[in-house]
């Protein structure tokens, strides 16, 4: 047993340092990425949402007149 501790030891402080680098770079982006919106941010969202339903919307009505275009004119197809 005191073999296997001896030679789990330097593995596990190996595996430590060599994942140091890559911890520092995810707490990083962490700290950009998890924090919640400002006030400041809510124009931007709000922005955001508004352009995602316009689209939407735009989408659903071009899909509408497509299968009406189908449907009432033969002549389409």
């Amino acid at each position: 047993m005191a073999k296997l501790i001896g030679k789990i030891t330097p593995l596990v402080s190996k595996l430590a340092e060599q994942g140091r680098p890559k911890l520092q770079t995810f707490l990083k982006y962490a700290k950009v990425e998890l924090t919640p919106p400002s006030p400041a941010d809510i124009p931007q969202i709000r922005a955001g949402i508004g352009r995602l339903i316009k689209r939407s919307q735009k989408w659903l009505l071009e899909k509408y007149n497509s299968e009406r275009c189908l449907v009432e004119h033969p002549r389409c197809r």
